[in-house]
């Protein structure tokens, strides 16, 4: 992983905003989408689905209000 200024890409400093590359993942639905597409972001945004994208060492909405 690449460090920037001293600044490594850890959990910690990326949600801290510390680290300067990177962003956040925007899902934008239209309304009319088809129920497939809902119950993806609703799962995505569920405890479940945001533990899921923890346990893979990417920073979490919970982890990003902290």
């Amino acid at each position: 992983m690449l460090a920037l200024n001293g600044v490594a890409p850890t959990k910690e400093n990326i949600a801290a905003k510390k680290y300067p590359f990177a962003r956040p993942l925007y899902l934008v639905v239209h309304r009319t989408a088809k129920p497939g597409v809902r119950a993806f972001v609703d799962f995505v945004l569920s405890k479940r689905g945001q533990d899921l994208i923890g346990s893979y060492g990417i920073v979490s909405l919970a982890e990003m209000k902290k």
